[in-house]
């Protein structure tokens, strides 16, 4: 059982150490955490995370390493990918605290000591060991040894780094309002948990609700949009998936289905919101596009497009669809808002490919946004 604190002071040391002749360095975080009284406080997760190019966002954090405190309080990260002067996240979690975070930039020695003291969340609940409840999902993790278990009970999640010799609870709202998991009810199956292949990402659903985790669970955001999972048997036709894709840029995608209902969430954006899925499908015959809702297999629209339509390619952002017209050697621009063309422009003759691919600033005098979509020409002998 986890003893109640008033508040937990942890001591970091952070140490960087360089790699001659290589721009990276062999990071290590190491430390020791007590609780109020001054006693070892064991079983807290903490966390390094890269806070990427964008520090507002939470789309390019990646978690590179993790770790929970031993018995007398000390725990030890090592990672690489960070130097000296470079800024990485140090996150501590703990059951009846409140999620601490702290921007920790490494100096040019290569040393840097601090202390943190974690502020009470209030809460007085106690997590169960692993074993104290019915398991309903094991997955793995993207860093060797990492796994998470799902459960019949809340907190919905435990999480292990290093092969299952220690076990801790992932956040929950009981001890972080804004950053924990859904605590109103528990996770309906197995399926409702998936992992994306990169360390440190973990997401579920909970009460009809998508939640995504970039640093093992200790912090939590939630996805726009609802959808009814229903309960008891009809949980069963619920799966989640999350992977990272490229088709001109990268880009982090979360789907959820539903029995026969699809929804994707491109967590890149600025506001992530699940959304049926849509497929377009070029009928050369009729010089149209036909629009289809892939959650219900049916076709929405139909719009007119060019003389023998043969090729499309969405665009990154999902706004437009471009359209390989082959007979009359043009692409047709398609607003996925309004299913309308909106331009035709001349592409050489025949076109019967689209690709994405970098514009030449030498070709226009204000080169449009990369990417830009590359026609392929029919071969001509």
């Amino acid at each position: 059982m986890k003893r109640s604190r008033s508040f937990v002071a942890a001591l970091f040391v952070l140490v960087v150490l360089a790699v001659p002749g290589s721009a990276l360095a062999a990071n290590t975080v190491s430390g020791t955490i007590l609780d109020s009284t001054g006693s070892p406080a064991d079983d807290a997760r903490v966390v390094v995370t890269d806070r990427g190019a964008n520090p507002a966002s939470d789309a390019d954090d990646f978690a590179l390493g993790s770790a929970v405190t031993a018995d007398n309080g000390t725990f030890s990260i090592t990672a690489t990918g960070i130097g000296a002067n470079e800024t990485v996240i140090v996150t501590v979690q703990d059951a009846g605290s409140a999620v601490y975070e702290e921007a920790v930039t490494t100096n040019g020695s290569g040393d840097r000591t601090f202390t943190a003291s974690l502020v009470p969340s209030g809460d007085t609940f106690s997590a169960l060991e692993i074993f104290g409840a019915q398991v309903s999902g094991v997955r793995a993790g993207g860093a060797a040894c990492e796994f998470y278990v799902s459960t019949s009970v809340i907190p919905q999640i435990f999480a292990t780094s290093d092969c299952g010799s220690t076990w801790t609870a992932v956040t929950s709202k009981r001890d972080s309002s804004s950053e924990g998991l859904d605590a109103s009810s528990a996770l309906g199956r197995g399926s409702h948990m998936t992992t994306s292949g990169v360390p440190g990402e973990v997401a579920a659903i909970v009460n009809n609700k998508v939640y995504v985790s970039r640093d093992y669970g200790v912090t939590w955001s939630g996805v726009q949009g609802t959808f009814s999972a229903g309960g008891g048997e009809s949980a069963m036709n619920v799966s989640l998936h999350w992977a990272h894709t490229i088709d001109g840029t990268e880009r982090d995608v979360i789907v959820a289905r539903v029995g026969t209902t699809m929804m994707a969430a491109d967590l890149t954006a600025a506001t992530p919101t699940l959304a049926t899925v849509t497929g377009y499908v070029a009928n050369a015959n009729d010089n149209t596009v036909s629009v289809i809702d892939l959650s219900s297999d049916t076709v929405v629209a139909t719009v007119s497009v060019g003389s023998g339509p043969e090729a499309v390619l969405v665009s990154p952002d999902s706004s437009v669809v471009f359209v390989a017209n082959t007979y009359d050697g043009t692409v047709s621009v398609i607003d996925t808002t309004s299913n309308t063309v909106t331009s035709t422009f001349q592409a050489g003759q025949a076109p019967r490919g689209l690709a994405y691919g970098p514009c030449p600033a030498g070709l226009n005098a204000t080169p449009p946004p990369d990417p830009t979509p590359v026609v392929a020409p029919a071969y001509t002998g």
